[in-house]
C-alpha cells in the first residue's frame, strides 16, 4: 500500500468520524438565514428534532439567493442517486414531484411520505444508526445531534462524494443532508458541503464547511 493510499484512506476515515462526531452544527460561511424564523430548540426525548408534520414540497425560500428554489422530493431524490464509498442498498423508488411530504419520526425509525396530486403516495424508510462493524448498508440510516442551539438530524445518504490525491496532499469531502425546524413550523433542509485536506507533511491541514439552506412551509393536509 502506498503513501498517498494511507494517506487518503485516513483523510476519508477523519471527515467520517468528524461528521458522526461533532460537526452537526457546523454551517460555514452562510449561517442559518437572519430573516427567518429562529430554530425551534424543542428537542424529542430521543435527542432528535421534533420535525413531524406535512410540508409542502416546493420551497418557500432558499438561502444563498443563488441556490435557488428547491424540492423536498429533489433533496431525497439526490441522497438516491448519491455515489459514495459506503455500502448502499437497493435502489430507492422514483420520487417525482410530490403535492406534499409528510414526516413522521419516533426513537428509532424515520417514515416519509411523498403525497401526489392523484393522492397517491411514495414512503421511504429511514433506521436510527447506531454503532455496527457488520452494518452491510448506510444509505437508509439517520443520527441526531440534540444541541441547546436546536436539534438536527443527519441522513448518511450523501447526495456527492468525493476524493483526490497529489504527491503532497489528500482531499476527501461530500455533501450531507441535515434538517431542523423552525419555530414558524416551518422544515429547514441545510445542505452542507464539507471538505478535507491533510497535507503529507501534516501541516496546514484543514476542513472547510458550506451550507445551503432551504425553507419548506407546513399545509394543511391530513395524513
Amino acid at each position: 500500500m502506498t503513501f498517498n493510499t494511507v494517506l487518503q484512506m485516513r483523510c476519508i476515515a477523519i471527515a467520517f468520524a468528524l461528521a458522526l462526531a461533532g460537526c452537526g452544527s457546523m454551517t460555514g460561511a452562510v449561517r442559518y438565514p437572519s430573516g427567518w424564523a429562529a430554530i425551534d430548540r424543542a428537542t424529542a426525548a430521543h435527542g432528535c428534532p421534533v420535525i413531524d408534520g406535512t410540508y409542502s414540497d416546493s420551497s418557500a425560500g432558499g438561502v444563498p439567493p443563488e441556490a435557488g428554489p428547491a424540492r423536498l422530493s429533489e433533496v431525497f431524490a439526490r441522497m438516491g442517486r448519491g455515489h459514495t464509498m459506503l455500502p448502499r442498498g437497493p435502489a430507492w423508488p422514483e420520487l417525482p414531484p410530490a403535492k406534499s411530504v409528510i414526516l413522521r419520526l419516533d426513537p428509532e425509525s424515520l417514515l416519509v411520505r411523498f403525497i401526489a396530486d392523484d393522492g397517491s403516495e411514495t414512503p421511504l424508510t429511514f433506521r436510527r444508526y447506531h454503532f455496527n462493524l457488520q452494518e452491510k448498508r448506510y444509505d437508509d440510516l439517520f443520527t441526531c445531534y440534540p444541541s441547546d442551539a436546536g436539534a438536527r438530524l443527519r441522513f448518511m445518504a450523501e447526495p456527492e462524494s468525493h476524493s483526490s490525491t497529489s504527491p503532497l496532499v489528500v482531499e476527501a469531502g461530500g455533501t450531507l443532508v441535515f434538517l431542523l425546524r423552525a419555530s414558524d413550523g416551518s422544515l429547514i433542509v441545510q445542505w452542507r458541503s464539507e471538505s478535507l485536506s491533510i497535507w503529507a507533511t501534516m501541516i496546514g491541514s484543514h476542513m472547510r464547511f458550506d451550507s445551503v439552506w432551504w425553507q419548506f412551509p407546513p399545509t394543511l393536509q391530513s395524513d
